[in-house]
């Protein structure tokens, strides 16, 4: 994230989701903290391939290479800072 410095997103082309982590500087490893879907939840095989952030906006887009579309995402600063504070997800 462009925020912190402390959540990665991976986009995960074969299971069509983002993958969240949060870096724990205590044991200086990622930590997995859920996932989200590359787009809209009525469409299927959109395939994320890459994410970029906006360089000063609040906003993420995701290139989904299956379905030649691009999702845009808003970053919630509030969601964010509650996963930075959050145990691990399984």
């Amino acid at each position: 994230d462009s925020h912190f410095g402390r959540i990665a997103y991976v986009p995960d082309l074969g299971m069509d989701l983002i993958r969240q982590f949060r870096y724990d500087h205590v044991e200086g490893k990622m930590l997995a903290a859920g996932t989200m879907r590359s787009g809209p939840a009525d469409r299927k095989a959109l395939g994320p391939r890459y994410i970029e952030f906006h360089p000063t906006l609040p906003v993420a887009y995701v290139i989904n290479e299956l379905s030649s579309e691009v999702s845009v995402f808003d970053f919630d600063r509030l969601a964010a800072e509650q996963l930075l504070g959050a145990p691990a997800a399984e």
